[in-house]
C-alpha cells in the first residue's frame, strides 16, 4: 500500500471516529505512517517507544543514528492536540532533541525543542515529517475540497466537481474568488490583488464574490466584517465555512457556508448573522458580487406588486445624492415580462422592486450567471427605496465589473440568536447575442426554471 493510499485510509477512519483514544492514534496512525516511511517499527533502536526523557516518557522517539533520538512524538486523542503542547515541549527539552511532533491524527504540529541540540541530525526526519504531514492534511479533507494558492492568497479552500471550481478567500473579508464552469470564471477578480501582502500592495482589496450586511445608508463602518481576516474550515464534501471575528460596531459576527453540488454548478451561499451584542439588531443580507463586465442583466418583473413607475430607480450621485424614480436610459429597456440592462448606465446604480426571486446575467463568454433567493412579498426591505435587487454597472474604465446585489429583508435578531439568508448560484450555458441580435427572454426563463433548481 502506498503512503498516499495509507493516508487516505487513515483520513477515512478519522471521519468515522475509529481512533477513540491516544493508544489508538499511536498504534493505528503514528506507527502505520512510520512503517510507510520505511522507519522499521520493529527496530526499537530506530523507533523507540515510551522513550524516557527524564521528565516522563514520550510516546515515541525517532533515532538518527540508531539509539540517538532526534525527534520525539507525542500522540493525543482526536481533538485534544492542544492539551499536549506543553508535555511535548518538555519531552523535547529534557531529551535534548531539536524538535517535537504533536499529533491527534488530524493535525500534526512541529515544535522547536531543545535549541542546544544538533539540528542537522534531525534534518532528514523533519523533511519526512513535512512530507507526510502535507499529504495527511490533503487526505484528511472531505471529498471535493482542497487547499490552493490564488494570486497571493495561500491556503485558500477550493470546492470542485468535474466541471465546476469555486475558490474561497478567508484572508480578506470571507469572499468567493472564483466561480468557474469549464474554466471560465464568472467573477471579476482584480489582478492587482496579487500584490496583497507585499510592500505597497493593497491592504484591503475587494473584488469578486463579496457579501455584506445592510441597510447601506445607516449601517456603521465594519472593517472586521468587510476586509478583516476570517477563519476557514471544511465542513463536508465540497463544503466550507468562513467565520468573521465579532464586530463591535455592528454587534454581530458573520458566518458564511458554501456548498457545491456534486455534479452541477449549483453553489449554495448561506450568510448567517449572529448577534453577539446585548441588544436586538436589525441588519439584513446584502450581496455585492462583482461579475465580469459586458453582460446583459435580465430581471423578471412582478407587475401585480410594482412600485416603481419605470420598473427601476436610478441613484444620482454627487454632494446631494438623489434617487430618480422615473429614470430613462438607453441601456435599460422593458421587453415583455422582463427588464433588460444591456450595459453601463448613465448613473451606475439601479434598483429594482421585483419579487420573482431570481435574475440572470448573460455573460460574453456564453454563460448565464443565475441567482435564486427568497423574496417574500410581505417582508420589510430596509434600503431607502425598499429595493429587493440592485445592479451597479459602471463603464469598464471605472471598474470592469457589474455588481449583482440581491437584498434580503430586515431581520429582528435578539441577543444570542442568529438570522440567515441563502443565495443559490448557477452557471448555465447560454449564447450571448451577436451584434444586432437580442436574447430570447422566454427561452432564458424556461431554462432557468428547468436547470436552476
Amino acid at each position: 500500500m502506498s503512503l498516499v493510499t495509507t493516508l487516505v485510509d487513515i483520513a477515512t477512519r478519522l471521519r468515522h471516529r475509529r481512533f477513540p483514544n491516544e493508544q489508538a492514534v499511536s498504534h493505528g496512525i503514528v506507527l502505520r505512517v512510520f512503517q510507510e516511511l520505511e522507519w522499521g517499527t520493529w527496530d526499537t533502536s530506530v523507533v523507540w517507544p515510551e522513550y524516557q526523557t527524564g521528565e516522563g516518557r514520550a510516546d515515541f522517539a525517532l533515532c538518527h543514528p540508531p539509539s540517538k533520538p532526534a525527534v520525539v512524538f507525542e500522540a493525543k486523542q482526536p481533538g485534544k492536540a492542544k492539551d499536549g503542547v506543553r508535555q511535548a515541549l518538555e519531552h523535547a527539552f529534557h531529551a535534548g532533541v531539536p524538535f517535537a511532533v504533536l499529533t491527534d491524527g488530524r493535525t500534526w504540529r512541529l515544535r522547536p525543542g531543545n535549541r542546544k541540540s544538533n539540528f542537522l541530525a534531525a534534518t532528514p526526519l523533519v523533511a519526512l515529517w513535512l512530507g507526510f504531514a502535507t499529504l495527511l492534511s490533503a487526505a484528511a479533507l472531505p471529498e471535493g475540497v482542497r487547499r490552493v494558492t490564488v494570486l497571493n492568497y495561500p491556503d485558500c479552500f477550493e470546492l470542485s466537481n468535474a466541471d465546476t471550481r469555486v475558490t474561497l478567500c478567508h484572508q480578506v473579508g470571507g469572499r468567493v474568488l472564483e466561480y468557474a464552469w469549464q474554466g471560465k470564471n464568472a467573477l471579476y477578480l482584480d489582478p492587482q490583488e496579487i500584490k496583497w501582502g507585499t510592500p505597497g500592495g493593497p491592504m484591503a482589496p475587494s473584488s469578486a464574490g463579496r457579501f455584506d450586511i445592510g441597510p447601506e445608508q445607516i449601517i456603521p463602518h465594519r472593517e472586521k466584517l468587510w476586509s478583516g481576516a476570517w477563519s476557514a474550515e471544511a465542513i463536508g464534501p465540497r463544503a466550507v465555512r468562513l467565520t468573521s471575528l465579532p464586530d463591535e460596531a455592528t454587534g454581530v459576527q458573520l458566518i458564511r457556508e458554501f456548498r457545491l453540488d456534486a455534479k452541477t454548478t449549483h453553489l449554495s451561499c448561506q450568510q448567517i448573522i449572529r448577534n453577539v451584542s446585548r441588544e436586538t439588531k436589525h441588519w439584513s443580507h446584502w450581496s455585492r458580487t462583482f461579475a465580469v463586465h459586458g453582460g446583459i442583466g435580465v430581471v423578471p418583473l412582478t407587475p401585480e406588486i410594482q412600485r416603481f413607475p419605470h420598473d427601476f430607480v436610478m441613484y444620482s450621485p454627487g454632494p446631494d445624492p438623489a434617487i430618480l424614480f422615473r429614470p430613462t436610459d438607453p441601456n435599460v429597456r422593458r421587453r415583455g415580462a422582463f427588464l433588460e440592462v444591456l450595459g453601463p448606465t448613465r448613473y451606475p446604480k439601479l434598483g429594482f422592486d421585483s419579487h420573482a426571486g431570481w435574475f440572470a446575467y448573460v455573460m460574453p463568454h456564453h454563460q448565464a450567471f443565475v441567482k435564486r433567493y427568497a423574496s417574500p412579498r410581505d417582508a420589510v426591505y430596509p434600503e431607502v427605496a425598499g429595493l429587493t435587487l440592485c445592479f451597479w454597472y459602471p463603464v469598464a474604465s471605472v471598474v470592469p465589473a457589474c455588481e449583482l446585489e440581491p437584498h434580503g429583508p430586515r431581520n429582528d435578531i435578539p441577543p444570542g440568536t442568529s438570522a440567515s439568508y441563502t443565495e443559490h448560484w448557477y452557471l448555465l450555458p447560454h449564447a450571448f447575442p451577436a451584434a444586432g441580435a437580442q436574447l430570447d427572454l422566454d427561452q432564458l426563463a424556461a431554462q432557468v426554471a428547468r436547470d436552476a433548481r
